[in-house]
């Protein structure tokens, strides 16, 4: 497959290369999709704790468990299924 990036065509995720939210691009990554899913969740649950959310807020927010927003937040990726940059 070619890489649309190329042509800052974007992808599923998002329609634009150049103003893709995603630190990562899903044609560089061999891990794919869900990775980057991940990779994304972590870092909009950093970034709330960041800004002073409790891990409760954080979890109504997101739509996702207090136990896996305390995965995100403490940065354990071998929980949360995704890899270390």
């Amino acid at each position: 497959m070619s890489n649309p990036m190329l042509h800052g065509n974007g992808c599923d995720l998002h329609a634009d290369c150049f103003s893709c939210p995603f630190e990562h691009c899903r044609y560089e990554s061999r891990a794919g999709m869900g990775s980057l899913r991940r990779l994304e969740r972590v870092r909009c649950a950093r970034e709330l704790r960041a800004q002073g959310l409790s891990i409760r807020q954080i979890a109504e927010r997101m739509g996702f468990s207090g136990e896996s927003v305390k995965r995100y937040v403490a940065g354990d990726e071998s929980k949360t299924g995704g890899r270390a940059w």
